[in-house]
């Protein structure tokens, strides 16, 4: 298999698959058996035709026996299983992909060989591979339990009648171990919770992560501010017995071999910018995904007004399989989000399903998921989306905010523009991020010299000629229809004479 060596796109666009679902449907699609080592090539093809950068594979681990029966009974899950497939069968839930038995690829996926004979086919597309790394915890059966009980967090002080903790026999000396979980919530049941604050696992998980990188080329490190050494004091009560971290040494030792590793950390609560300092290459963007579901337009400009060198290191997202689809989660604004998300600075995450306006969301549990009509409209807009981000501006560019000013009436505030130049390139960006007609003034746009430019929009396809003396002086006048947006072409002109129009 030939080894990728040149380094990563920037703002690369990576693209999630629930890889035993996905599996399931090239089956029917194929009407034959379909596991990693026998993914048609045309299915590369179709990534690489929309301009993906890496798939992420989520769930290819070996999965829990036990994990199986406790998802079957957790009364906090039936719900969520109900919302998805009514009345599943119990052979509609497994294992979820976040309680790892082991790190060996699943024998029903077609286990280790069958995913490097994928990856080698992704790579002939120039395609990357992201697999999980769950870092806090594994599977409550672990084999690792019995052979090295001591990576696990326990104490004979922890109390077995509460659900973050069990109790367990090994090599005849009872054990009360943790469940995983995070400081705000209970445990997880089906998961034992890995000790940092010993060295010796921690160089236990680094070793383990090592071995794991050889199969992939980049990890998406599952809520990884938990092995952080204040999170896991906060949770635990219990300190690093020497003043290193874990994930520094841990994501240097794997670069030391593969410079060109990518590590993406799944990461809430502000601590974005301390998992880049630990050597993250790319962080989750919640933020920016919260602001423009539940805030301002105000909000998410600020949010946007971030050193650029944090924010190159975000990825942006408006879907993803911790949460609802976007449909369901932002309505008619589902378009913009989207769109805002994918073309300002940092990577682009898609969930499968997205392009076709899937609105069911699958929990991670589940092993079979609904047939959801395709919606055209939809598939038409990612269509475009996939084209227009695939312009080198948007990973090669320069971006800046730009600002918005009045034009009469506040509903300026709703409308956020930015500016990505390249060499004699300039594209200029505005969206209207709430439900009603605004309009306002863009400014200060890059300086224009010539005398007359035409702006080229992208969406609607209209032609605009301006004055260079009129947008460098009063900016650039737009008018938004509500959750509608405008990407423009900025090309120069010789001819003279201009229209001063209003953009609508």
């Amino acid at each position: 298999m030939r080894s990728v060596a040149m380094p990563w796109k920037t703002n690369p666009v990576i693209y999630e698959i629930n890889t035993r679902l996905w599996l399931k449907d090239l089956s029917a699609k194929y009407r034959r058996p379909v596991d990693l080592e026998t993914v048609p090539s045309g299915e590369m093809e179709r990534f690489a035709a929309n301009g993906i950068d890496a798939v992420w594979l989520m769930g290819v681990w070996t999965r829990s026996s036990e994990g199986v029966k406790i998802a079957r009974l957790a009364p906090g899950l039936k719900e969520e299983f109900r919302r998805a497939l009514g009345n599943p069968d119990k052979e509609d839930i497994g294992a979820s992909p976040y309680a790892i038995l082991s790190y060996e690829v699943d024998r029903e996926l077609g286990g280790k060989q069958a995913l490097a004979v994928f990856r080698a086919g992704l790579h002939a597309f120039d395609i990357r591979l992201i697999l999980d790394f769950v870092p806090n915890h594994m599977a409550v059966d672990t084999p690792l339990l019995s052979t090295n009980p001591d990576l696990f967090l326990h104490d004979a002080l922890f109390s077995a009648d509460s659900d973050d903790y069990f109790k367990q026999k090994v090599r005849g000396k009872t054990y009360t171990f943790a469940h995983g979980r995070d400081p705000y919530f209970p445990g997880w049941t089906d998961t034992v919770q890995v000790d940092y604050s010993k060295e010796a696992t921690r160089v236990f998980m680094a070793d383990l992560m090592g071995r794991a990188a050889s199969m992939c080329d980049g990890f998406r490190c599952d809520m990884a501010q938990l092995d952080t050494p204040d999170v896991f004091e906060k949770t635990w009560g219990k300190v690093f017995d020497k003043k290193e971290t874990f994930w520094k040494p841990a994501i240097r030792k794997v670069k030391s071999g593969r410079t060109d590793f990518l590590f993406i950390a799944e990461v809430y609560w502000g601590l974005e910018w301390e998992l880049q300092q630990e050597g993250f290459d790319l962080t989750y963007d919640k933020t920016l995904y919260d602001r423009l579901r539940y805030s301002t337009p105000d909000d998410v400009r600020g949010h946007l007004r971030a050193d650029i060198s944090y924010q190159d290191k975000l990825i942006r997202f408006i879907e993803n399989h911790d949460e609802e689809r976007a449909p369901r989660a932002f309505h008619d604004k589902a378009s913009v989000a989207a769109l805002l998300s994918a073309t300002v600075p940092g990577a682009t995450l898609f969930h499968e399903g997205q392009f076709e306006g899937r609105s069911i969301r699958i929990p991670v549990q589940l092993t079979r998921r609904p047939v959801e009509p395709v919606d055209h409209e939809i598939r038409d807009f990612y269509g475009f989306l996939l084209k227009e981000i695939a312009d080198s501006i948007y990973h090669n560019g320069d971006w800046r905010l730009l600002e918005v000013s009045s034009a009469g009436g506040d509903t300026y505030h709703n409308i956020v523009a930015y500016q990505w130049t390249m060499e004699r390139k300039i594209k200029i960006i505005a969206v209207n991020l709430e439900d009603r007609t605004s309009r306002g003034y863009v400014w200060p746009l890059l300086r224009l010299e010539k005398n007359e430019h035409i702006l080229y929009d992208q969406i609607t396809k209209r032609e605009f000629r301006y004055d260079a003396s009129v947008l460098n002086t009063d900016g650039l006048y737009v008018e938004l229809e509500q959750y509608k947006a405008h990407i423009f072409d900025v090309s120069e002109i010789e001819e003279s004479g201009y229209q001063d129009s209003v953009l609508k």
